[in-house]
């Protein structure tokens, strides 16, 4: 185990850049085990690196930018571990074999203290004011993304190009949390972002950008198709996303997008002669399933308009 003094980080967050971490073995097997779906091991692996990272540093020092990538996976990570556990049926029983994950938090409490008696008391404190992990994982995200944009403006064009990258998951991340809580023109808000910053940035788009891009574009048309038609769509407290008479239009207009998109890089897997990996199949028959989804809800809310202007 690396000595350290008392409150000081591991790492120089000063001179990190944007994949100054790339090659942390936490950071590395965090992101193979949510591919695995195993998401508390994760969480464990990315609470020890932020505590790691973090102890006995000041909020500055935790905007580093190095840092972006951290917030950003442990954010999935605690989404997809509470998404996990609300599929579970109620009569099944949790696996007690993997405990939930000690969780790190940004408000202070990873610091160490130099009163060491106090700190069980601290620790039952902590406890009672434990948040879920969507709340957390919307801390997470959103910290991931105001490092970026603060970098935004002072980047080199090359790291310009991948902290835009950085922001449109972000963003595609936090449309998926909108979605979850029914936040329609909030999701079709971020989505809309995610495509905006992908589009600003320009292509090439490797292939998991363009999974992305789809998955952004499905998103939002199903947002907007989920949506009470009768009622204008609003993100925020009052941002007008779209007056309720064009709603159906949005709707098939982003499926459209997305439909063909998909369609395109289903044609370019037809010809290629190498063969697709296992994370590459899952993604693609979740985006058919998706599509096909949203596909029915536009025709839905089509053909409600149709009988309500014929009605009227």
């Amino acid at each position: 185990t690396q000595k350290r003094k008392m409150g000081t980080s591991l790492f120089d967050l000063t001179k990190g850049g944007l994949h100054a971490l790339r090659n942390e073995p936490r950071l590395i097997g965090a992101r193979r085990l949510r591919e695995k779906g195993q998401n508390e091991q994760a969480i464990s692996m990315l609470g020890d690196l932020l505590m790691s990272a973090t102890d006995g540093t000041d909020g500055e020092q935790q905007m580093s930018l190095c840092l972006g990538p951290v917030y950003f996976e442990y954010g999935c990570a605690l989404a997809c571990a509470q998404r996990m556990m609300e599929d579970i049926p109620e009569e099944e029983e949790v696996d007690d074999e993997v405990p939930p994950a000690k969780r790190a938090r940004l408000d202070g409490a990873n610091n160490n203290s130099e009163e060491e008696g106090k700190d069980e008391e601290v620790e039952e404190e902590e406890d009672e004011e434990e948040e879920d992990d969507m709340k957390l994982a919307w801390k997470m995200l959103d910290q991931a993304r105001c490092i970026y944009e603060k970098e935004l403006e002072k980047s080199a064009k090359e790291e310009h190009r991948e902290i835009l990258s950085e922001l449109a998951r972000c963003s595609l991340a936090l449309g998926d949390l909108n979605r979850d809580d029914e936040a329609w023109g909030d999701a079709v808000w971020e989505y809309s972002n995610c495509v905006e910053k992908y589009e600003t940035r320009g292509g090439p788009y490797n292939e998991r950008e363009e999974i992305r891009m789809i998955s952004a574009l499905a998103g939002a048309a199903g947002a907007y198709a989920r949506h009470d038609t009768q009622t204008d769509l609003i993100a925020g407290a009052d941002i007008l996303i779209a007056k309720s008479a064009d709603i159906s239009k949005l709707a098939n207009s982003f499926y459209q997008r997305a439909r063909t998109r998909f369609e395109a890089l289903l044609l370019r897997h037809k010809q290629m002669s190498t063969e697709i990996d296992s994370n590459t199949k899952t993604d693609i028959r979740s985006l058919a399933i998706e599509l096909q989804d949203v596909c029915d809800r536009v025709l839905s809310i089509h053909s409600t308009q149709q009988v309500s202007s014929s009605s009227s």
